[in-house]
C-alpha cells in the first residue's frame, strides 16, 4: 500500500534557507531517496515539515509531480502559504537574532563579496534574457553541425504522449476562449494579473502575424510552461544554457545524443551528466518560462487567448510563475529610467486624495515577494487613511523608491482613490489597528509593546511610548464603538506598565537579561564597539556616540566601551 504522509527534517539553519531560498518559497520541495525510503509514495500525501527554531509544522498537503531514478521524489505544496506561513516566517526571522553573532564570527560574507555575487546573477539573467538576439553564435552551431535541443525540460506524465518537439497542446478547437485580446496595449498584462488572482489552470494562445504561435501552459495562476510553433531554436533550455555559457557545444551534442537514444528530454539528460541537480533544473526552467513571458509582453503585433483547462497535459517541474512579482519588479525598474517630471505629472492628481489597497492588491500580496522595505510600506500605508501627499512623508522607501512603488502600484490597479475617507474604512482601519497590537502585546516582549529594539536606549523609548500614547489615545479618534474605545484604554495601559520597566536603567538591563541570551548580549556589545570605532574613524559623531552608547546600555561595567563614549562625545 503506497504511503501516506511523510516527515521531513532539517538538520541546521543553513539547510533550510538554502532550501527555502530556492525550492520552498516557490511550493515545491525535493525529498531525497534517504527520505523516501522503500515504501512507495502515494501520488498525493501529507507532509510534516521540523524546522529549525519552530519544531514539527504540518500536516501539508502534497502533491508528487517527479519520481527521480534515484529514489527521490519532487513534490508540489500548493497551500504552503495557508498551512504553513506563519511558522515558516517564525523560522525566518530567527535569523535576525544570529546575525549579530555571525558577523562577529565573521560567519557572514562581505557587503563586496555579496554584490560582486550579485552582479553575476544579474549578468546571467541578463543573458537569458538576450539569447534571442544573438544570432551569430547561433548560426555558428548549425554551420558546426550541432543538432538543436528539445523545448523542454520534464517528462511527459505516464498518461500523455507527445508528438514532435516540445509539450503536448490540448485541442481547444471546439471551446470558446474566457479572454481574449491583442498585443501592444495593457489588455494582456491586466490579463495575466487576473488569472493570478483566480488561481485558473488553461491555455494561453498567442498567434502572430508571421503564423508563429506560443503555447503557454498556465497552472493555478501562472505559467510553467511553452512550446512554441514552429520551434524557435534560441529559446528551448539547451540553447539558452548554451548561450549564457552554463555548458559547452561538446556538452549540448552530448545531451542530445542521450536524448535520441534514451527518449529522455535535456534536463533529464543535464542531470544524468552531472551537469545540474534536480533543484538546479527546476530553477533553469523556472527562468526559461519567465524569460518566454517577458518576451511575449514585449511583443506590440498579434493575438492571444486564454482556454480555462481543468487540468494540463503534463506535469510540469517549475512552480506557477508569480507573474504580479514579475511585472512589479519590471514597472518599478522601468519608473528608474522615467524622467521625473512625468513621474510628478502622473502622480499630482492624486495628491490630495485618500488612497487605499484594491481588493485585487489583498489577493496577489503574498505573490509580489515584496522585500522588508516594501512589507513596511505597506504596513503604514494600510494602518490607516493616508492622503497621497502624505504617503511620502510616512513612507520607510526613499524618496525615488516611494514614488517607483506608488507609480507601479497604480499601473497594476493595486490602489484605489477616494475624495473622502468613509466611516466603513475609518472603522476598519482603526479595528485593525487595535487588532495588531493587541496581537504584539499578547505575544511579544515589552520592548515590542513600545515597538522598541531589545537594544534601545532609554531616550529612544520615551520618544516611542509618546508618539504610541498618542497614537492610541481613545480622543484621537470619532465616533468609536464602546469595545474599541475600551481596547485603546487597556492598550494604553499596558503601555504605561511596559515603559515604567523600559525606562528605568536597573529594571530595563535586567528585563533584558531575562529575554535575551547572556552570550548575544555580550555579542552585539563588541559588535557594536567596532562599528562605533570605525565611526569615530570616519569623524561620524552621531554614529559612533550611538554605538558606543548602546555597547555601554548592554554592558554598563565595560570600561572600554565607556572610553570609546568618551572619545565619541569629543569628536569636533
Amino acid at each position: 500500500m503506497a504511503k501516506r504522509h511523510v516527515s521531513y527534517t532539517f538538520p541546521d539553519m543553513v539547510s533550510f534557507v538554502d532550501q527555502y531560498q530556492t525550492t520552498l518559497q516557490h511550493g515545491s520541495l525535493f525529498l531525497p531517496p534517504e527520505v523516501v525510503g522503500s515504501d512507495d509514495l502515494a501520488n498525493e500525501l501529507k507532509l510534516d515539515l521540523v524546522l529549525p527554531s519552530v519544531g514539527r509544522v504540518g500536516p501539508i498537503k502534497a502533491q508528487v509531480i517527479h519520481r527521480d531514478p534515484s529514489g527521490g521524489v519532487a513534490l508540489r505544496l500548493p497551500n504552503l502559504q495557508d498551512e504553513a506561513g506563519t511558522q515558516i516566517q517564525q523560522a525566518m526571522d530567527s535569523l535576525d537574532k544570529l546575525i549579530p553573532v555571525l558577523a562577529s564570527m565573521n560567519k557572514i560574507v562581505s557587503k563586496e563579496q555579496f554584490d560582486a555575487l550579485q552582479s553575476r546573477v544579474e549578468e546571467l539573467e541578463t543573458q537569458l534574457q538576450e539569447a534571442e538576439a544573438d544570432r551569430d553564435r547561433l548560426e555558428a552551431q548549425v554551420q558546426a553541425g550541432v543538432p538543436m535541443a528539445t523545448s523542454s525540460g520534464v517528462a511527459p506524465a505516464a498518461n500523455q504522449t507527445r508528438s514532435g518537439r516540445g509539450f503536448a497542446v490540448p485541442d481547444v478547437r471546439d471551446l470558446e476562449p474566457a479572454i481574449e485580446g491583442v498585443l501592444g496595449d495593457r489588455t494582456f498584462r491586466d490579463a495575466i494579473i487576473q488569472l493570478s488572482i483566480a488561481r485558473l489552470t488553461g491555455l494561453m494562445t498567442v498567434q502572430y502575424p508571421d503564423g508563429k504561435i506560443r503555447y503557454g501552459f498556465w497552472f493555478q495562476g501562472g505559467p510553467v510552461g511553452w512550446r512554441t510553433d514552429p520551434i524557435q531554436e534560441s529559446e528551448v533550455l539547451g540553447m539558452l544554457l548554451y548561450q549564457a555559457g552554463q555548458v559547452t557545444k561538446e556538452q549540448l551534442a552530448q545531451s542530445l545524443e542521450m536524448m535520441q537514444e534514451r527518449g529522455c528530454r535535456q534536463g533529464e539528460a543535464f542531470i544524468e551528466m552531472g551537469l545540474m541537480s534536480f533543484t538546479q533544473l527546476t530553477m533553469v526552467l523556472g527562468k526559461q518560462v519567465e524569460y518566454l513571458l517577458q518576451q511575449v509582453m514585449r511583443s506590440t503585433e498579434g493575438q492571444w487567448e486564454f482556454h480555462p483547462l481543468e487540468g494540463l497535459p503534463e506535469q510540469f517541474l517549475p512552480p506557477p510563475l508569480k507573474v504580479p512579482a514579475l511585472l512589479y519588479r519590471a514597472l518599478t525598474a522601468a519608473v528608474k529610467e522615467i524622467e521625473s517630471s512625468k513621474i510628478a505629472e502622473q502622480i499630482r492628481p492624486s495628491l490630495d486624495r485618500y488612497v487605499k489597497f484594491s481588493e485585487d492588491f489583498i489577493a496577489l500580496a503574498k505573490d509580489l515577494k515584496l522585500n522588508k522595505d516594501e512589507r513596511r510600506f505597506v504596513e503604514v500605508v494600510g494602518s490607516k487613511s493616508w492622503r497621497m501627499r502624505e504617503v511620502f512623508s510616512v513612507s520607510p522607501l526613499s524618496r525615488l523608491n516611494t514614488a517607483a512603488t506608488i507609480w507601479a502600484f497604480t499601473e497594476l490597479g493595486f490602489f484605489e482613490f477616494n475624495d473622502t475617507e468613509d466611516d466603513e474604512r475609518y472603522l476598519a482601519r482603526v479595528e485593525t489597528l487595535v487588532k495588531r497590537k493587541m496581537k504584539q502585546i499578547n505575544g511579544g516582549t515589552l520592548f515590542d509593546i513600545l515597538d522598541l529594539h531589545w537594544i534601545s536606549l532609554p531616550e529612544e523609548a520615551k520618544a516611542a511610548y509618546q508618539r504610541l500614547m498618542n497614537e492610541y489615545d481613545p480622543s484621537q479618534y470619532r465616533k468609536l464603538p464602546d469595545h474599541l474605545k475600551d481596547q485603546l484604554v487597556s492598550i494604553r495601559t499596558q503601555m504605561e506598565e511596559a515603559y515604567q520597566v523600559i525606562s528605568s536603567d536597573s529594571r530595563r538591563r535586567e528585563y533584558r537579561k531575562q529575554k535575551v541570551e547572556d552570550f548575544l548580549i555580550v555579542q552585539s556589545a563588541a559588535l557594536l564597539a567596532k562599528k562605533g570605532e570605525m565611526a569615530i574613524m570616519r569623524h561620524d559623531r552621531p554614529e559612533a556616540v550611538n554605538c558606543f552608547a548602546k555597547a555601554v546600555e548592554l554592558v554598563p561595567g565595560s570600561g572600554e566601551y565607556k572610553d570609546g563614549l568618551r572619545r565619541a562625545s569629543a569628536i569636533a
